[in-house]
């Protein structure tokens, strides 16, 4: 009888996980979704779907962020939650599990200020928010898998305290590799100059995170992206490049959604890219978002695109290939753009080609080369050669650079800036007959460009850990540090392993691996010395400076409908193939599949919004076709073949369809495999 009674109190309160405090009432983030049910919160309806089908169907990420935060503007309508009995809701958009929000009204206006208490005092995570009567406050800073102890107070005008409370909050354990992330602080000599250090990237499986100067993380965002993108913009938010949608490419599978995200969790917005994007993005003055991208001519990662932040639409183009010698072009992956940055004054990009040991200067308005940082011999005898900045003094260059940087432009009628980059320091995508052979060992290099002279002189340079590849760097002139990001550190582990030998017996085997590691290290700038060092057992892609941005935080999403903008490679019309032989997946039989088969078997499907996304492992299919009662349409998926199987052969590509580019029908969806069709059991009717 007990029980029961619980289970009806709990059902009809909507707890789950709930804590009771005296004073407040601590909820979690499955709480928080069946509010948005309870509430009758549903951005879906009145959207106009089209589509007809038994297919899985996902909400808009955006959507849901949205959702939840017009169920907190209601629950602060119902002025249930006072400062004596406040709501605390962790995780509430669900994917930023270190940080809570304290909900709450007050009858005057007042200012809110939050402690999260370190570990240490120096990593207090403290801040004050602006003065309000309804009260959305972020709890930023917390430590995984344990109870905070969390100080909220309300204040007057003068700062004078008004009413203090302190609560604890329990987070959740992270699970998987990111449960077994260890971030190692070896002995330093001085205080790391990073109060939160960002990490992201890479392809283990790790969620980006902030870690504090102990070592522990302070922020997590719990979904994986694309090899690269969480790039910071000026709105305290970031930029995400997700797995969600993906296009084939002659090695790595392009993303072609990038999310704009923020500390808390939500999701505000999908860009839609169309030549996909990579590696880096920078924002111009108008808010227009610059990306690495691809030119989709039997090349890759060679293109710069501007995009406009409100429609999506390409506004500016840059394509990398137009200002080199055809000699360089030897290879799909001939350019591998890592960085850009847009110098708003001058209206310049600076783009480092890895593949070419360069980086390039280039005029964004009038597309006009104006210079170019690399060793001379790469660009000997070309016609850019006298474009090439000419050494002066001591001269140490760089090869296979990641993350060139201007930290000083050149300002006001001056032509001297200072650029600094890392040099992870190998030819293995091009060789050079200067190269020195040293392969033990990445820099981080500093050099002094004069713009009017066309000279680069090196003026600082720090040994670093071996990074073959990824990694950044930083020169914090304040503070007199520059920190090397090392991202991809080959380790080696020796295994055992149990196995049985010819005799049938049980023996231990002994393998050597190697697995790709972390560290960050920072240096004195004078004398080089190491001052502080973490070493993670994950590598990543690149790491910076964090810090939180809680007044932004408390802000309410914008409700407009303009979340999902740009627009995706699309389909074309075509002449129905001759399905009479097609081959039913569902005949296949599992047991006996040939690889092959298990390929087509292994191919699923989802529908977010108007958008079908085909799930398939990649360069499987030479096209996909939805054949209708009336017409047909293709994605041709033959204009690119995988030339690093080694890598890419098992990666699964998420084949965004958009549906509104058909004509009302009933269609099913057929697979091409070299000459064999199938026919899927996925099927839709477009209204």
């Amino acid at each position: 009888m007990m029980k029961t009674i619980k289970q009806v109190i709990k059902k009809s309160l909507g707890m789950v996980g709930i804590t009771v405090g005296k004073t407040y009432w601590v909820q979690s983030k499955k709480w928080m979704l069946y509010q948005v049910r309870e509430k009758g919160i549903d951005l879906t309806k009145g959207l106009g779907y089209e589509i007809d089908s038994d297919i899985k169907k996902c909400k808009v990420y955006p959507q849901q962020s949205k959702e939840i935060d017009l169920t907190i503007e209601k629950l602060l309508d119902d002025k249930k939650y006072t400062f004596m009995n406040m709501l605390i809701v962790t995780n509430p958009y669900q994917y930023a599990p270190l940080c809570a929000m304290a909900i709450f009204g007050t009858k005057k206006d007042c200012k809110v200020s939050v402690t999260v208490f370190g570990k240490t005092e120096d990593t207090n995570i403290s801040y004050t928010l602006d003065k309000t009567r309804r009260h959305r406050v972020p709890i930023l800073g917390l430590y995984e898998g344990m109870k905070n102890k969390v100080e909220i107070c309300l204040l007057d005008d003068k700062d004078n305290v008004l009413k203090r409370k302190e609560v604890i909050i329990r987070t959740e354990e992270m699970k998987g590799v990111n449960g077994e992330l260890e971030i190692i602080k070896e002995p330093s000599v001085t205080d790391y100059c990073y109060g939160l250090t960002l990490v992201y990237g890479g392809n283990n499986g790790v969620y980006p995170y902030a870690f504090d100067k102990n070592g522990d993380r302070r922020f997590i965002f719990s979904m994986v992206p694309k090899s690269y993108g969480f790039q910071p913009m000026k709105n305290g938010r970031y930029l995400f490049l997700a797995k969600k949608a993906t296009r084939e490419t002659c090695h790595n599978p392009s993303g072609l959604q990038v999310y704009e995200i923020d500390q808390l969790g939500r999701i505000h917005r999908i860009y839609n890219i169309e030549a996909g994007s990579h590696h880096d993005y920078c924002e111009l003055e108008d808010g227009n978002l610059v990306v690495a991208s691809n030119a989709f001519d039997g090349t890759y990662e060679d293109a710069v695109l501007e995009i406009d932040r409100k429609t999506g639409q390409v506004v500016n183009e840059v394509n990398i290939k137009d200002y080199v010698d055809k000699k360089f072009i030897d290879s799909s992956d001939w350019a591998h753009l890592n960085s850009l940055q847009y110098d708003k004054e001058n209206k310049t990009v600076i783009v480092s080609c890895r593949n070419l040991h360069s980086v390039l200067k280039i005029d964004w308005g009038n597309k006009k080369l104006l210079w170019i940082l690399c060793d001379p011999t790469v660009w000997k005898g070309t016609p850019q050669e006298d474009k090439v900045l000419k050494p002066t003094g001591d001269m140490q260059w760089f090869y296979h650079q990641h993350a060139a940087y201007y930290v000083d432009f050149p300002k006001d009628h001056q032509s001297v800036g200072k650029l600094i980059l890392f040099d992870n320091h190998n030819c293995k995508r091009r060789a050079v007959e200067t190269y020195d052979e040293i392969k033990d060992k990445s820099f981080v290099r500093i050099y002094e460009i004069d713009e009017n002279k066309n000279t680069v002189s090196l003026i600082k340079s720090f040994d670093s850990d071996r990074s073959g590849i990824r990694s950044d760097a930083f020169w914090e002139q304040e503070e007199n540090r520059v920190l090397a990001m090392n991202g991809r550190i080959w380790k080696k582990v020796v295994k055992e392993e149990q196995v049985t030998d010819e005799n049938g017996q049980t023996v231990t085997k002994t393998k050597t691996d190697k697995i790709a590691v972390g560290s960050v290290i920072e240096y004195d700038y004078d004398s080089g010395a190491v001052l502080n060092k973490f070493k993670m057992n994950f590598g990543f892609y690149r790491a910076r400076k964090f810090k939180f941005q809680p007044q932004m935080m408390t802000e309410p999403m914008d409700m407009d409908d303009a979340y999902y903008i740009g627009e995706l490679h699309g389909i074309e019309k075509c002449t129905p193939p001759d399905v009479s032989n097609a081959i039913k997946v569902s005949d296949i039989d599992t047991e006996h599949a040939t690889s092959e088969e298990k390929g087509i078997l292994d191919i699923s499907a989802e529908i977010e919004q108007n958008i079908l996304y085909i799930r398939h492992q990649d360069h499987l299919l030479q096209a996909l076709y939805f054949v209708g009662e009336n017409q047909s349409y293709i994605r041709d998926l033959s204009y690119s073949k995988q030339e690093r199987m080694e890598y890419f052969a098992g990666i699964k590509i998420y084949d965004p369809i958009p549906l509104d580019m058909m004509e009302k029908d009933h269609y099913t969806v057929y697979f091409k495999k070299d000459m064999k069709l199938y026919q899927s059991d996925i099927s839709f009717q477009k209204k």
